[in-house]
C-alpha cells in the first residue's frame, strides 16, 4: 500500500489582517485527483486574472514494478503585487515517482516558467535564466548528498543552493540575513542537512533603481525581497514555490507552489518511505 502526499497552491498572503489563500488543493492519502480555481482576484493591491491548481496521485505497473506518481501543477496569469512585481504567467509543475524497492523518490521540475516579469516597473527581458540541475543531476536527495560530500563536485551542489553569492549589510531585513546564514552554515558542514533550500533560477536580468540581486534573490528598495524558483528538498519530498515576496511593511506574498510524494505502508516497506 502507498500513502500519497501532495498539494498545489495559487497565491497566498500572510500580510497581517489581509491573509488569504487562493486556488489551493490537496491530495487524498490514497491518491486520486483534485483541482481548484480562482478568477479575477483583486484584494488590497494584490491582483491576478486566474489561478488554477491541480494535483493527482496514480499507480501503474512499469516493467513489472509498481510505480507511484504524484503530479502537482499551478498556473497563475496576470499577477500584480502592488504594481512592483508583475507577471504575465507563472507556471509550476512537479512530478514525483516512487518505485517499489527504491529507497527514495525521484522528484523533478518540468515545464515551470516565469514569463513576462516586471520588477519595480522595469521589464525582465529576457525571462529569468533557469537551471535544470535539480532535475537532471539531482532528482533524488541521495544524488545531491553524494556530490556534496565529494570535493570535486561539492561546488555544483552549492551552486543550486539559495543564498549562494549573497552579500548582506547590518541594515538588511531578517529574512535576507536568515538566507545568508543558512547558506554559510550549510557550506561549512561536511554533509547536507535533512532540509536543503535551493533555487532553479540562476539569474534575473534586472538593474537600476537601487535594486540589488544575487541570482534568484532580488532586493527592491521600498518594497521588499523577492525570492524566485525556491525549492525545499528533503529525502522524502520536495516543495516548489515559484515566487515569494517578503514585504518591508510586514508579511509575505507567495504562490505558484507545488509539493509532493508519500510513503509506503508500513513506512520503509519495499525499501522506500519516509
Amino acid at each position: 500500500m502507498y500513502f500519497y502526499h501532495g498539494y498545489s497552491l495559487g497565491v497566498a498572503s500572510t500580510i497581517p489582517g489581509k491573509e488569504f489563500t487562493e486556488a489551493v488543493c490537496a491530495l487524498s492519502v490514497r491518491g486520486g485527483n483534485a483541482s481548484a480555481k480562482s478568477k479575477n482576484f483583486s484584494q488590497n493591491g494584490i491582483k491576478f486574472a486566474s489561478a488554477e491548481s491541480t494535483i493527482a496521485g496514480t499507480e501503474a505497473e512499469v516493467n513489472g514494478l509498481d510505480v507511484y506518481t504524484t503530479t502537482a501543477s499551478v498556473v497563475v496569469k496576470k499577477l500584480d503585487i502592488f504594481g512592483k512585481f508583475t507577471a504575465d504567467a507563472i507556471e509550476a509543475r512537479l512530478i514525483s515517482q516512487h518505485r517499489v524497492g527504491d529507497y527514495e523518490p525521484s522528484i523533478v521540475i518540468t515545464g515551470s516558467k516565469l514569463l513576462g516579469l516586471t520588477i519595480n516597473g522595469n521589464p525582465v527581458n529576457p525571462d529569468p535564466v533557469l537551471s535544470n540541475e535539480l532535475s537532471a543531476r539531482y532528482p533524488t536527495f541521495g544524488s545531491m548528498q553524494t556530490d556534496f560530500q565529494d570535493g570535486f563536485s561539492r561546488d555544483w551542489v552549492l551552486n543550486c543552493l539559495s543564498g549562494n553569492g549573497l552579500i548582506i549589510t547590518p541594515n538588511d531585513p531578517e529574512n535576507l540575513r536568515d538566507e545568508y546564514y543558512f547558506f554559510q552554515e550549510q557550506k561549512a558542514l561536511p554533509k547536507l542537512k535533512q532540509t536543503v533550500l535551493c533555487s532553479f533560477v540562476k539569474d534575473v536580468n534586472i538593474s537600476g533603481g537601487g535594486i540589488r540581486k544575487w541570482g534568484s534573490i532580488i532586493a527592491v528598495p521600498g518594497f521588499g525581497i523577492i525570492y524566485l524558483g525556491e525549492m525545499l528538498v528533503w529525502p522524502w519530498m520536495r516543495c516548489l514555490t515559484m515566487f515569494r515576496v517578503e514585504l518591508e511593511s510586514g508579511g509575505s506574498i507567495s504562490g505558484g507552489s507545488a509539493g509532493g510524494n508519500g510513503s509506503t505502508s508500513p513506512p520503509g516497506f519495499g525499501g522506500g518511505g519516509w
